[in-house]
Parts: C-alpha cells; sequence; structure tokens
C-alpha cells in the first residue's frame, strides 16, 4: 500500500506539472481554468470550444509524459523479475526439517499405507 500511495504522489504530480506547462501553449491567454475545476462533470459545457481544444490537448500531452514516465518503473520492474533465480522447493525447507528419503515416500504423508 506505501508503494500505491508513493507512485500515486509521483504520478499525480508529474501529471499536474505537465498540465500546468502544456496548459500555457494550448490554451489561449487568460483562460486557463483551476485544476480542480477539470474535475467537475459539467466542466467543459461551460467552455469555448478553442478552450475546451486546448485543454484536451494539453490534457493529452500531459498523459503522454506520464505514460512515459511510469515506463520506466514497469520496465525496471520487469527486468527484475526476469532476473530472479529459479529456486527449487527443496532449498526452501526450513532449518531443521528432513528431506524425505524417495519421491514415493514424499507423496505418501504421515501414517501406514495399504500394500496390496
Amino acid at each position: 500500500m506505501a508503494g500505491t500511495a508513493a507512485g500515486m504522489a509521483v504520478f499525480g504530480g508529474v501529471l499536474s506539472a505537465r498540465f500546468a506547462a502544456e496548459a500555457g501553449r494550448y490554451v489561449p491567454a487568460g483562460s486557463v481554468p483551476a485544476f480542480d475545476d477539470l474535475t467537475r462533470p459539467e466542466f467543459p459545457d461551460g467552455l469555448s470550444a478553442p478552450v475546451r481544444a486546448g485543454v484536451a490537448g494539453a490534457f493529452a500531452h500531459a498523459y503522454t509524459v506520464l505514460f512515459a514516465t511510469a515506463l520506466v518503473p514497469a520496465l525496471a520492474g520487469l527486468a527484475a523479475a526476469l532476473l530472479l533465480r529459479d529456486v527449487p522447493p527443496a532449498a526452501r525447507r526450513p532449518p531443521g526439517a528432513e528431506a524425505p528419503t524417495s519421491p514415493r515416500a514424499a507423496s505418501a504423508g504421515p501414517g501406514p499405507r495399504a500394500e496390496g
């Protein structure tokens, strides 16, 4: 959960910073809406067409940067997973546990067996 919270904070910061930078380029001067207003469902209805297109363009470019940023930890996680060593189950036995003497004895489990 701590990783999720940290990831949300980092990627939320990247998204809002990139949107603020891109909004200055795509939205006409003086009409950049507050970021909090963008989360309301009725938000796009009150905008003129050029401002609405600018906000959409700013979000599109901000999300492009966000996904490119997220690609780095995703590839690092994939590389770490692929480089994990394969540990056979016998090596995971707790200290002091006895190893089975034969495959048949290991599958039989405790208790007497009926031979027949």
